[in-house]
């Protein structure tokens, strides 16, 4: 476990070491999920290198702005989705429908494919894409549940729930083919790439279409719902952050996506707290000095960025709290005020930037960095700003009583509670 953040540039940024050749969602529980070499797990090899370069254009900004306008429509579709919940008294889960929010836009952006999840409650694909991301989890955290008889009907389930997601992901593919030769498809997309850089291997254009859900759907959900947490408790921050949400609504163009500063420091904070990478894995090519220690080749090096998310010498004696304001000029104090029942928070400008100043370049590193960083960086940011934007226009959510926001980790930290409100309409 590496916590020098000085060590990320001959580590990480380099290149020099690679992934570990065997990831448990190369197979899961003996079933190929993702294989051994799609574009996350692949150890770095020149086949990497190639699709890495090739995949890459469909993340550049000129894709952005096609990817916004295909965002919106799942944002309009969650919107309808609540509006039949609003106002019924009933307890929503609202992270459930981020998720298949989430599961429906991976499909539309990325592979040609319109899910429909949020809208079709027969939809399977989004069950049993949750159910090998758990099993994922128990690969990796239990092994033992690799072998235990215990575990034997947990197993059975999820290799089920690998095939039936190979099988759709077989007639997607069949499907966008014959779309393509019918002209109904006239703007390339990540799946045409992966066609053309897998030489006919169909095992492997699966493996890539699956991988594809395993890097962006979870992540980017579970912090869009960890932001949500903290946005329908706290009015100070949902006040600073509406001022973008209103701006966006009433003129939804990429340009007014790009420049919601308050809406991008939220974002931070929330991957500052709630990380949904909690560190960067190597193995080590060769025997590497590390903070004046002799590594030997082949160990694998973790650097832990969950440490330096909260490092009280980068931060400030604040890390610990929730302020999307550090990221600005401005931070929120607390005060109580006469007659008030609770706390009330009040934005100062902040006097002391330490935090700023001492801030080093590899202390807050939520998409990584490097040749390896996230891909899909840039898409996240523009879902995580247009659901949570479309959400808080037309909705009030109001947390249950005495439900406080908890956390566990599969394959992400992932919220445990939190999430459950009564959602009404604002007029």
């Amino acid at each position: 476990i590496v916590t020098n953040p000085e060590t990320i540039k001959d580590l990480i940024i380099s290149n020099v070491h690679g992934k570990q050749d065997k990831r448990p969602e190369a197979r899961l529980f003996g079933q190929r999920f993702v294989g051994p070499n799609n574009i996350v797990v692949n150890k770095g090899d020149e086949v990497w290198q190639r699709n890495r370069r090739a995949y890459t254009k469909y993340f550049g900004r000129n894709y952005m702005r096609q990817y916004h306008d295909q965002v919106k429509i799942v944002a309009g579709r969650l919107v309808e989705k609540m509006s039949e919940l609003a106002g019924t008294g009933e307890v929503v889960d609202l992270s459930h429908w981020i998720h298949l929010a989430s599961c429906d836009i991976i499909g539309l952006v990325a592979l040609d494919w319109d899910i429909h999840a949020v809208l079709k409650e027969d939809s399977t694909f989004p069950k049993y894409l949750d159910l090998v991301m758990k099993g994922v989890a128990f690969a990796a955290g239990k092994p033992i549940s690799r072998i235990a008889p215990k575990f034997r009907s947990m197993r059975a389930e999820v290799t089920h729930a690998v095939r039936e997601l190979r099988k759709s992901c077989a007639a997607q593919l069949k499907e966008h083919i014959a779309r393509k030769v019918r002209g109904e498809v006239t703007e390339s997309c990540l799946l045409d790439e992966i066609l053309s850089q897998s030489s006919g291997d169909q095992e492997y254009q699966i493996d890539e279409m699956l991988t594809v859900f395993l890097a962006g759907q979870e992540t980017v959900a579970h912090t869009i719902s960890f932001a949500m947490c903290h946005l329908m408790r706290d009015p100070v921050i949902l006040d600073s952050v509406d001022r973008d949400v209103q701006g966006y609504i009433t003129n939804p163009s990429f340009e007014k996506l790009a420049g919601m500063v308050h809406m991008d420091n939220l974002m931070k904070e929330t991957l500052r707290h709630y990380g949904a990478v909690p560190g960067l894995r190597r193995i080590l090519s060769k025997e590497t000095d590390i903070s004046g220690y002799k590594v030997p080749k082949g160990t694998e090096i973790v650097h832990v960025l969950k440490l330096y998310a909260h490092d009280e010498k980068i931060w400030g004696s604040d890390h610990k709290e929730f302020n999307p304001g550090r990221f600005d000029n401005y931070t929120f104090s607390t005060s109580k005020e006469m007659g008030s029942p609770g706390l009330t928070r009040t934005p100062t400008r902040r006097t002391n930037v330490h935090h700023d100043q001492n801030r080093h370049p590899h202390g807050f590193l939520p998409f990584g960095i490097g040749p390896r960083n996230c891909l899909g960086k840039e898409l996240a940011k523009i879902e995580f700003k247009s659901v949570i934007s479309h959400l808080f226009y037309h909705f009030k959510f109001t947390p249950v009583k005495g439900e406080n926001i908890q956390l566990m980790r599969y394959n992400s930290v992932r919220p445990l509670s939190g999430q459950n409100c009564y959602v009404d309409l604002i007029e």
